[in-house]
C-alpha cells in the first residue's frame, strides 16, 4: 500500500493517442541497436509485419498460461517473463484510473496511449 500511495503522488499528463494505422507506422521505423544487415545498414524488424489487434485473456490459475485470441481462434501466450511484480501491479492500477478520467481504459484500449509521468 505505500508504494501504491507513493506512486500516485506522481502526476500524469495525456500527450497523445495514437489510432491503429498511426502505431504501425511507428512500429515500422523501429531500428535495433547494434544489428545491422550484410550492407552495414541498421534492421527494421516490423518493417514488413503484419498488425493485428488481438485479445489476450489471464490465466485461469497458477502454473496456467494467459491465451491469445486473434481472428476468432484462442492460443497459448507465450511469454519470457511470466511473473508481474506488485510494484508493476500498483503502476497499472493507477495508469487505469488515470486513463479512466480521460475516458480510456487500459483493458479495452484500441490506440496507444503516449503518457508523461
Amino acid at each position: 500500500m505505500a508504494l501504491y500511495t507513493s506512486l500516485m503522488q506522481h502526476k500524469l499528463t495525456l500527450k497523445r493517442v495514437l489510432d491503429f494505422p498511426e502505431i504501425e507506422g511507428v512500429l515500422r521505423k523501429v531500428k535495433f541497436r547494434g544489428l545491422y544487415n550484410q550492407r552495414g545498414e541498421n534492421l527494421n524488424p516490423y518493417k514488413k509485419a503484419r498488425f493485428t489487434l488481438s485479445t489476450v485473456y489471464p490465466p485461469k490459475g497458477m502454473g496456467q498460461m494467459p491465451q491469445i485470441k486473434v481472428n476468432g481462434a484462442r492460443d497459448i501466450l507465450f511469454s519470457p517473463q511470466p511473473t508481474i511484480y506488485e510494484n508493476q501491479t500498483g503502476i497499472m492500477k493507477i495508469l487505469d484510473e488515470f486513463l479512466s478520467r480521460e475516458g480510456y481504459r487500459l483493458t479495452e484500449l484500441k490506440k496507444a496511449i503516449e503518457y508523461e509521468w
